[in-house]
């Protein structure tokens, strides 16, 4: 059942401020990705070199499995927000002047791709650890999805100001405002009244153990669910990735490097991301967030299969990725939401980090993969094949009554 409304968050002001600080982070980290994959495209012009790129970011993502227990152990949560993001913004300004001097090339990509993702796992696993802290398990799920619609890389926003600045100053327009907003990013959350937790020193005897029991808490514990959802949630990472890359190839390939319709093409893929968590979370239905998340795949993997018929017509085309974004940040907010109300705080870094692992995996091999497909075998077959797994994935999960297909909690 429906546990009130957003307004009751919005009256809430140490949340708004914990989400004015996450939307802030959410705004620079968008752009950078947005602005990350036109750059390799335009500049390698080729769908696999993009892929890898986008390889080396997303599985970077994974090594959340050992920043968990580093994010589990601190008392003060909001420090790997307030002293990390200014180093963020350092290295955004960096690379804004590399692009000025057009002194940036494939290797060096690569390694900004890597930093920037080692980094952001650490303020991302904070951001999870935070919110349980400070809000009721009622209402997690209604503050994801109101905080996914607007950021989190589900905003109309985000993508249609990249495009735009793209289009009139240059990639290196985007990294300067990175910049900008990692830094407010990091000044709001020091404002925000977090509850301290236990500490302890931490040591490299202490990372081994936390990272041993954060695995066993899962693989070894009695929750077969969360064992169920880390591997489903690889599998449908890796096929998930679709959308940032087909849109690329679309634009750049199919559209004759019109970057404006690639900031379109993004901005309706987010502003469906927008409608369908302002639902979601509207809804608010925590005891069938399995179901509701399984389906929501299931309708994407068709929507992302037929996606090439549409690209002769740029209404229909955009109407598909409108539709797409509706589904597509579903799974990922009622997974999240999920671990975040039915984990302890003690753990809940670990497991989050942990659960990334495989996605993080998925996610960056999706990509690599997708790339090669394209190159070599084209845009209908890459679609075809990743929409159709979003299809048969979901559907054997809620056949078969699995463990995630019944996750809930009231």
């Amino acid at each position: 059942m429906s546990q009130g409304a957003y307004t009751d968050l919005l009256k809430d002001g140490n949340f708004v401020r914990y989400w004015l600080s996450t939307l802030s982070a959410d705004l620079g980290y968008g752009m950078f990705e947005l602005a990350l994959t036109w750059l390799v495209i335009s500049t390698t012009h080729s769908a696999a070199a993009t892929g890898g790129v986008l390889f080396v970011e997303f599985a970077t993502y994974s090594l959340t499995a050992v920043v968990g227990p580093v994010i589990d152990s601190g008392s003060d949560k909001r420090v790997f927000i307030t002293r990390i993001f200014p180093v963020q913004a350092l290295i955004a300004v960096f690379i804004t002047f590399l692009i000025i001097l057009r002194a940036v090339s494939l290797p060096l990509i690569l390694i900004i791709a890597f930093l920037m993702a080692f980094l952001w796992d650490f303020p991302w696993l904070a951001q999870s650890a935070i919110l349980p802290l400070i809000l009721k398990r009622q209402k997690l799920l209604q503050a994801n999805s109101m905080m996914q619609a607007f950021g989190g890389g589900s905003t109309i926003f985000i993508n249609a100001l990249a495009g735009v600045v793209i289009a009139i100053i240059g990639v290196q327009g985007v990294s300067a405002v990175y910049a900008i907003t990692f830094l407010v990013s990091a000044a709001v959350m020091k404002t925000v009244n977090v509850p301290r937790m236990s500490g302890r020193p931490f040591t490299r005897e202490v990372l081994f153990a936390s990272l041993s029991e954060g695995w066993d808490f899962v693989m070894k514990g009695a929750r077969r669910d969360l064992r169920e959802l880390f591997f489903v949630s690889g599998m449908q990472g890796f096929f998930s990735v679709a959308p940032l890359l087909l849109i690329a190839v679309i634009s750049y390939t199919y559209m004759h490097a019109n970057v404006r319709e690639y900031g379109v093409l993004n901005a309706l893929l987010l502003a469906g991301g927008f409608a369908g968590n302002f639902i979601f979370g509207k809804l608010n239905r925590t005891e069938r967030i399995g179901k509701s998340i399984l389906v929501a795949t299931l309708l994407e993997g068709i929507l992302i299969a037929i996606s090439p018929m549409t690209i002769r017509s740029i209404p229909l085309s955009d109407a598909i990725w409108f539709a797409v974004g509706c589904f597509d940040p579903i799974f990922y907010n009622g997974y999240n939401s999920y671990i975040q109300a039915t984990v302890d705080g003690t753990h809940i870094a670990r497991v989050k980090g942990n659960a990334y692992l495989l996605r993080g995996v998925g996610r960056g091999c999706g990509n690599i993969v997708l790339g090669f497909i394209v190159l070599y075998l084209g845009l209908q077959t890459g679609a075809a094949a990743f929409g159709t797994a979003l299809v048969i994935l979901p559907l054997v999960l809620l056949i078969a009554g699995s463990n995630v297909s019944r996750m809930g909690y009231s």
